[in-house]
């Protein structure tokens, strides 16, 4: 079993820039410190635009994890957004090994494609079974954006973790 950090990430991140650029450093508890951190996010790019800060900090302190559960092919470009995945990983210091692109059909891009919570589920356990983290980050249960794809990826890391 592994605990769960469904983060409202605007907070964590806001919590983490606060950290580095006013005070010099994170004050989080040493507690969050040598922890495995898997992210999980729905396409590429909110990986950088609703969690880098928080991604920064944890791979300064421990192992960082991504799980992308969709490579963004909505306007046909997916094999450019996965490029522009990994490249952004590599810059937020992730290693290449440490990210996965899930590759599922019931999983594309797009909103007006309804995801299936138990499949987001089933990705993320498998990850997670994987790199066996210590804390999971997603999305709040809004998707931030209210993104039916992030919403259904924040609903499908809770069962996860539920699950197992």
């Amino acid at each position: 079993m592994y605990p769960i950090i469904v983060s409202l990430c605007t907070t964590i991140t806001a919590y983490i820039f606060i950290g580095f650029y006013f005070l010099g450093t994170a004050r989080w508890p040493s507690s969050y410190h040598n922890k495995r951190v898997l992210f999980v996010t729905s396409h590429p790019d909110d990986e950088c635009m609703f969690f880098g800060p928080t991604i920064r900090y944890f791979q300064s302190v421990g192992q960082v994890f991504l799980l992308c559960l969709s490579n963004g092919n909505h306007d046909g470009l997916g094999e450019v957004r996965e490029e522009e995945l990994e490249q952004s990983a590599k810059k937020l210091g992730i290693p290449g090994e440490n990210m996965k692109i899930a590759e599922n059909e019931g999983l594309q891009d797009g909103p007006s494609n309804k995801w299936d919570v138990e499949v987001v589920g089933e990705e993320v356990g498998n990850y997670a079974k994987q790199c066996t983290p210590d804390i999971i980050i997603t999305f709040d249960r809004y998707g931030v954006s209210g993104h039916p794809n992030h919403i259904a990826t924040s609903k499908g890391v809770t069962y996860a973790c539920k699950k197992n």
